[in-house]
């Protein structure tokens, strides 16, 4: 319980911003029947959108279900994170979260998830695929920020404030018993 507010309060300080969008599509081969899917299937997809949700909370992950295939929908728009390695963090738990699927033999999984990384120093737009069972991202492309953007993190903002705060505290100290006593 702790480690989540921990995790939460560094999250929502953190100097990146995050967007992602896309899907894990599961398909069965042709020749398979549609109960299969209904059955196995939608459990196999819950559980990694399970997975996905525990380690990255900020997440919206949806599952959808077509003919034959069932997707799992990720996204997020502008969220702050705390982890400068994101992106490669992000590329081992789908790894993971996906090596399950690939046990079964007669599944074909598609990963297609896109969006960009914005760090104090440059914003990274980025695109997850996969071939067989390996999964990657590469990057589409980066340019690098100016250096005012530094300036505009939510850690500078809190600084201000509580600078801010303690200031008019004690000006209102010293209006309340300096200033009487003098």
């Amino acid at each position: 319980m702790i480690n989540k507010l921990i995790n939460r309060v560094k999250n929502d300080l953190g100097d990146n911003l995050l967007s992602l969008s896309g899907e894990v599509l599961i398909m069965v081969q042709s020749g398979y029947e549609k109960n299969l899917l209904d059955m196995a299937l939608k459990k196999l997809a819950e559980c990694v959108a399970k997975e996905l949700k525990q380690k990255y909370g900020f997440l919206t992950i949806n599952i959808t279900q077509g003919i034959l295939d069932i997707g799992i929908k990720i996204f997020a728009y502008e969220k702050r994170v705390a982890d400068k390695k994101f992106l490669d963090d992000f590329n081992e738990s789908l790894f993971t979260a996906l090596k399950k699927l690939y046990e079964y033999e007669n599944l074909v999984i598609r990963v297609n998830i896109f969006g960009s990384f914005d760090t104090v120093d440059k914003k990274i737009t980025y695109r997850y695929i996969n071939k067989a069972e390996d999964v990657r991202y590469m990057v589409l492309e980066e340019t690098a920020h100016t250096r005012y953007y530094k300036f505009l993190t939510p850690k500078i903002y809190v600084a201000v404030i509580c600078v801010l705060a303690l200031s008019y505290c004690g000006y209102l100290y010293y209006l309340k018993y300096i200033s009487n006593n003098v």
